[in-house]
């Protein structure tokens, strides 16, 4: 990585819609991201989220990017609900 790439990025999805349902929101959401190492996803304004969205970017395209963090920031309740709801479960010992 040359050194004037960034390495973490946030984005404040209210900028980009108030509800996230679906896994092609997901998919136009991340499309680039992978070239950062931290990507902060502020969700404050956000309201809803769809259980498509929510596995489309903490399951499928995390799994599919394990350089790349994703960091939920600035949840509502029904939102945090739903991203602790998506993500994936340790596997046992």
């Amino acid at each position: 990585m040359s050194s004037n790439e960034q390495r973490t990025t946030t984005i404040h999805l209210v900028e980009t819609g108030g509800e996230f349902i679906a896994r092609s929101e997901a998919r136009r959401l991340l499309d680039g991201l992978d070239r950062f190492k931290v990507v902060e996803l502020d969700f404050r304004g956000v309201e809803m989220v769809g259980q498509g969205f929510v596995d489309q970017v903490f399951r499928v395209w995390a799994s599919d990017h394990p350089d790349v963090e994703i960091v939920p920031t600035n949840m509502a309740p029904a939102v945090e609900f739903m991203v602790r709801r998506g993500l994936p479960k340790p596997e046992p010992r």
